[in-house]
């Protein structure tokens, strides 16, 4: 699959854009249905930079605060593969 110098560029600059925006910090210490949501966050993450290799995934989510409970890019890769076929 070929993809465009400026399909890649447009797609650096979206990811920059987003790295800049600020963070709302999750309130709360108890586990609950918030999770939910800050999984499905992370996941759209994921779908949002789908033309990327899993490691820039991983490290673009961690500078964004998503992912927290993941080490590893191939933890977090596999994590989404299941929540994708647990949602079919």
């Amino acid at each position: 699959m070929k993809v465009s110098r400026k399909r890649v560029l447009d797609c650096l600059d979206r990811i920059l854009a987003r790295i800049n925006e600020p963070q709302k910090k999750p309130t709360g210490s108890v586990i609950s249905n918030n999770d939910k949501d800050f999984l499905t966050k992370d996941w759209q993450f994921v779908d949002d930079h789908g033309l990327l290799n899993w490691e820039i995934i991983f490290k673009l989510g961690k500078a964004k605060e998503r992912f927290g409970s993941y080490t590893k890019w191939t933890s977090t890769k596999s994590a989404y593969y299941r929540f994708q076929k647990q949602k079919e």
